[in-house]
């Protein structure tokens, strides 16, 4: 499967992102008629993208960045004490081994 194949696949999809703003990465997931199309990440390390289905192939770089347009955006958060604006690839300032352990451990909070 090239690149155009797989745009011309996500096209059309629910593109969920779950985006922490303390890390400065998110979780992709591309959904079409309740199954999932391919899953993402993008953060600090190498983003990459994997199409699933009868021609799986993973897209890296630059190429896994372009199908980030592909699909209808909804977007959700990973955390609840990040900062406002999310930046990719950056970690927050002040964040410390103490303070990831606390993210990590403190249950969520009840609506």
């Amino acid at each position: 499967m090239d690149l155009s194949d797989a745009r011309q696949r996500l096209d059309g999809a629910i593109r969920y992102e779950l985006r922490d703003h303390v890390f400065g990465d998110r979780e992709v997931t591309w959904v079409k008629d309740k199954c999932v199309l391919a899953e993402g990440y993008f953060g600090s390390g190498r983003p990459h993208v994997h199409i699933q289905g009868g021609r799986e192939c993973v897209f890296y770089g630059e190429d896994a960045r372009s199908l980030l347009d592909c699909g209808t955006l909804e977007v959700e958060r990973n955390d609840e004490t990040g900062p406002d604006e999310f930046v990719e690839g950056k970690m927050s300032p002040g964040v410390t081994k103490a303070y990831v352990l606390k993210e990590i451990t403190t249950p969520p909070k009840e609506a």
